[in-house]
């Protein structure tokens, strides 16, 4: 910074000298939030995402959805959450091949509802699980082997 010249107002130095630091601060801050903003973009999506509507199997009157976003070209999460019925427990579920109820391969175990919902991040792109025959199912907290939920993957 050059030493101000002698006929210049003190006042008016002041305020040139506020306003250009002003100026770079908000261009840092600007390339800081810029730079937050992308790194948490491709980390948190890749912005596709397909919902699963989970319907209530027999009377266990426990529905919602579960939404599967695309992290990477080999991960997606899957954001399960239900409400309704009486199951308060840990409950479990997964992917399987197949349509509703017709006890297809596993594809993978998710993370166990809690509350009625859960996230988990599975190895499989999404486009390998959509387009194709999948479905996910949950579990009664007392019997694996009792669907409350289930949805086919679009």
């Amino acid at each position: 910074m050059s030493p101000p010249a002698q006929n210049e107002d003190p006042a008016a130095q002041s305020y040139a000298a506020r306003r250009k630091d002003l100026h770079v601060r908000h261009v840092c801050w600007a390339t800081l939030l810029a730079a937050a903003a992308g790194l948490l973009g491709c980390a948190a999506s890749s912005g596709s995402d397909d919902v699963v509507t989970l319907s209530a199997v027999a009377s266990s009157g426990e529905s919602g959805t579960a939404t599967l976003t695309s992290l990477s070209s080999s991960t997606t999460q899957v954001a399960i959450s239900v409400t309704g019925g009486t199951d308060t427990g840990v409950q479990s579920a997964v992917i399987r091949s197949g349509t509703c109820g017709s006890d297809g391969t596993l594809l993978a175990e998710l993370n166990n509802l809690q509350g009625g919902s859960s996230v988990t991040t599975i190895d499989n792109e999404l486009s390998s699980i959509t387009g194709d025959t999948y479905s996910i199912d949950v579990q009664s907290s007392t019997n694996i082997d009792d669907i409350v939920a289930c949805g086919e993957i679009p």
